[in-house]
């Protein structure tokens, strides 16, 4: 049996997080945190117009996940995506790549090298 790609934790936590993801209220929440960064849960309420109930309801199940992490904030929740878990999760699956060694990950950018050779 040929060794696979990817290792089976990666495929099995990739998985996971791809069926979490594939919620179209989970999916428009992370990516506004991704975009715009922490959030209380009444500021994705007004911009996503998701009613609170429900966004409550799926910030859970992202920080159940590990995907977005929280602090208080006197008595507000401020909900953020979990950038070590991200950038874990992209470092690994670029690496892997053929095009891995022309990306580079600066905080929250990816940077990627067009050409490499002068002409």
């Amino acid at each position: 049996m040929a060794e696979e790609f990817f290792s089976e934790e990666f495929v099995k936590r990739g998985s996971k997080i791809l069926k979490i993801l594939s919620d179209e209220s989970r999916l428009r929440i992370m990516l506004y945190l991704a975009k715009d960064g922490e959030s209380p849960v009444g500021k994705l309420v007004d911009q996503l117009g998701i009613p609170q109930p429900r966004v409550s309801h799926h910030l859970g199940i992202l920080r159940g996940a590990d995907l977005v992490k929280d602090r208080r904030e006197g008595r507000q929740i401020i909900y953020d995506i979990n950038d070590p878990l991200w950038r874990e999760l992209g470092l690994e699956f670029f690496e892997k790549l053929k095009k891995g060694d022309r990306i580079s990950i600066l905080g929250r950018f990816m940077i990627s090298r067009v050409q490499d050779r002068l002409e």
